[in-house]
């Protein structure tokens, strides 16, 4: 059985917010943190770079004391971009869409570290994360809208 290769290149990261609130957190009560995550993904006009886009909230009583949203693009070979082509759609497979999730969120966890240096948060740590829970199908998008 032949393994497909699929071509890309890590071209840039962008950490499209960063905000903390040490008013609201309660230094004593790190027990009681709430995250909210979220990951989102967008195909570039040309169709060769694919964003991932992760967005972390952390919270303490519905009060977020810090946010960070970060971008992580991806620059496609053409022959991978047309391999994932069917009509009027592209469908990127699950897989690879967890393998840029991955990717995005180990970055996320070094940019929070550096931004937190120094701070009343930085010994919290981005947890692991099971992303088939939040990547459950494959990624399809419409050229029609594209």
């Amino acid at each position: 059985m032949s393994k497909k290769v699929i071509g890309f290149n890590l071209v840039g990261i962008d950490t499209k917010e960063f905000a903390t609130f040490e008013e609201v957190f309660d230094s004593s009560d790190k027990a009681n943190i709430d995250l909210d995550l979220n990951i989102g993904f967008q195909l570039s006009e040309n169709l060769d770079i694919i964003n991932c886009i992760f967005t972390i909230t952390f919270s303490q009583n519905n009060n977020v004391f810090i946010k960070l949203k970060l971008s992580c693009s991806f620059k496609l070979e053409e022959t991978t971009i047309n391999s994932f082509k069917k009509d009027q759609e592209i469908i990127f497979p699950k897989h690879l869409m967890s393998h840029f999730g991955v990717i995005t969120i180990g970055t996320a966890r070094g940019v929070l570290h550096s931004k937190t240096d120094g701070s009343i948060f930085n010994d919290l740590i981005l947890p692991t994360i099971n992303l088939t829970e939040m990547i459950k199908d494959d990624i399809i998008f419409d050229l029609d809208q594209a």
